[in-house]
């Protein structure tokens, strides 16, 4: 599907290399998550930002060869990850499940409760 969004987005991550394009990434999803709790009404989900981050790095694959390639998983209740991370090595395919949570002010890594 291309457009002109599709295409711009395209020519941001054109020539990058895979941590340049992560690092934009990156850059969108933390904008994204204050956009939306900083105005009253607005909602974030993972559900989003997971589907966020696999349209941009669908987009930047499509235009470049970095080898990596990231899915959302078939059953996250069932395996426990959100994403599936592929990265081409010599000879095949490094696999890495992410799991995508998002953090609220006063919470740590130890300190998370499920929002479900």
């Amino acid at each position: 599907m291309n457009n002109a969004i599709t295409e711009e987005i395209q020519k941001l991550y054109a020539g990058k290399d895979i941590s340049k394009i992560l690092s934009m990434i990156s850059i969108n999803v933390w904008n994204r998550i204050a956009f939306a709790r900083s105005r009253k009404g607005f909602k974030i989900y993972e559900t989003t930002i997971t589907q966020d981050i696999l349209h941009h790095l669908a987009l930047a694959s499509d235009i470049s060869n970095h080898g990596m390639k990231l899915f959302e998983a078939k059953s996250e209740k069932a395996n426990g990850n959100d994403i599936e991370c592929y990265i081409k090595v010599n000879g095949g395919f490094l696999f890495f499940p992410i799991q995508a949570k998002l953090m609220y002010s006063g919470s740590s890594c130890t300190d998370i409760t499920p929002t479900r």
